[in-house]
């Protein structure tokens, strides 16, 4: 990746917010951290998601994080005894098996089933999950879902050579990636890829309202840099991109407490 140095290329941010941000976080939230019961990693994740959810626009999912966020902050302003009961028994409040079991009836029924049909068929499936099975076990192959290390050394390897060759491509195509219309969530042109997306496929700093510079002699997206010299090229040990996609110089980053201001302002405004 040191070849990309302090590239804003919306291909390459987009590829490096996908691996470092949205994927492992919609991983870990609730494997990692909401089991092992990690709080204060499972709140921060909880906003990440919630910001994440709106960047897509999934208005249907971006309600209940912001519930839940509500919840906790009210039960901790008002010492509710709510509060620490969350916080030292996170793993117990659980809704894992709810969601399993409406998933596991929506797979074996049709939306032409009456009402009455869908609690049957649910009544049958719960007597089936929690009875000797024994005789059904007998003469149905369960699959083995364990993988051997030998099998995820082969599927790492390949994993990380389709990721070089993407990423090489993307090296080639450095700035060539186009806006295509002037919608009010405008599309844009991807060349390795071949396809153009919305907007909201970008990282966050492309769906503010402060894009990040694409002028080559301004690297530092800071409303008011502090260096008169404010290049990309003479500073490269000086500058940082953001996972947001915004860029900043050290000095101008230690003004903003380390975090994106324009990121901020657009998150206070949805909030």
């Amino acid at each position: 990746m040191h070849r990309f140095g302090n590239s804003k290329d919306m291909e390459y941010r987009m590829m490096i917010d996908l691996l470092d941000n949205s994927i492992p976080l919609t991983l870990d939230i609730y494997t990692i951290l909401f089991r092992s019961g990690y709080f204060e990693g499972y709140l921060e994740g909880v906003v990440r998601i919630w910001v994440l959810f709106q960047r897509l626009r999934r208005h249907n999912y971006n309600k209940a994080p912001l519930m839940f966020l509500s919840d906790v902050f009210y039960w901790k302003l008002n010492n509710h005894p709510m509060a620490n009961i969350l916080k030292n028994h996170l793993p117990i409040f659980n809704d894992y098996f709810v969601e399993n079991f409406h998933s596991s009836i929506r797979s074996q029924t049709a939306e032409s089933n009456t009402a009455l049909q869908i609690i049957q068929k649910a009544k049958i499936f719960d007597v089936e999950k929690n009875s000797n099975l024994s005789f059904k076990e007998a003469f149905v192959n369960s699959r083995n879902p364990v993988i051997s290390q030998v099998r995820l050394n082969y599927l790492e390897k390949k994993v990380s050579l389709f990721l070089f060759s993407i990423f090489d491509e993307i090296f080639h195509n450095l700035g060539n990636t186009n806006q295509v219309n002037n919608n009010k969530y405008p599309s844009f042109a991807l060349p390795t890829f071949k396809i153009n997306v919305d907007i909201k496929a970008l990282p966050l700093a492309w769906n503010t309202k402060s894009k990040p510079s694409d002028d080559k002699d301004k690297f530092c997206d800071a409303e008011k840099c502090l260096l008169s010299n404010n290049n990309n090229i003479d500073l490269p040990n000086n500058n940082v991109i953001l996972i947001c996609g915004h860029g900043f110089h050290k000095e101008c980053l230690t003004l903003y407490n380390g975090n994106c201001n324009h990121l901020s302002s657009e998150i206070k405004k949805k909030y």
